[in-house]
């Protein structure tokens, strides 16, 4: 019952609304309420700098999804950030798991995802996919000795939509 009057105020709430605000875009939810695009800008940590100069505002868009996804809703930072800067990676994870012999590890390092030419990613778009997605290590790996990010959550990012990884990428790269 309470699920239902809840439901029932937003939808009234919704049909309260101006024409005026729906019909030019600026409402996604309730009245005052910004859009991804919006909450993805605001989430970038306020040391990053960020130059949308010279951008299209459908570029600026791409990246701004890419920044809600990273900053929050994907949760990149979580795992990317460290006392090396934002997305540069460097967060070590212990892996109790894995006996000290296997591969001589028991640890691993979470890599870097900026567009650093030293230290980032180097990957194409669609490298960055498939590694999303699959957890392919791309670095330490080749054809004859394929290897994974064993960290790395792809099982809940493998479905994710093509067009959020390349925001994704949008905003690392």
């Amino acid at each position: 019952m309470k699920r239902h009057l809840l439901i029932g105020l937003c939808l009234l709430q919704w049909t309260a609304c101006s024409d005026d605000i729906i019909e030019e875009g600026l409402l996604i939810g309730p009245v005052g309420e910004p859009d991804r695009a919006a909450i993805g800008l605001r989430l970038v940590p306020d040391d990053v700098d960020l130059d949308l100069t010279g951008l299209s505002q459908e570029e600026v868009d791409v990246i701004a999804k890419g920044s809600y996804l990273v900053n929050g809703a994907a949760g990149c930072f979580g795992c990317h950030n460290s006392e090396a800067g934002y997305l540069a990676g460097g967060t070590e994870f212990q892996l109790p798991f894995l006996p000290a012999d296997v591969e001589g590890r028991t640890s691993v390092i979470t890599r870097n995802l900026t567009p650093d030419p030293d230290t980032g990613m180097e990957l194409t778009e669609e490298e960055f996919i498939e590694a999303v997605r699959t957890a392919k290590d791309f670095h330490d790996s080749d054809d004859e000795n394929p290897q994974r990010m064993i960290i790395m959550p792809s099982q809940v990012y493998r479905f994710m939509l093509e067009d959020d990884l390349r925001a994704i990428y949008a905003k690392a790269a």
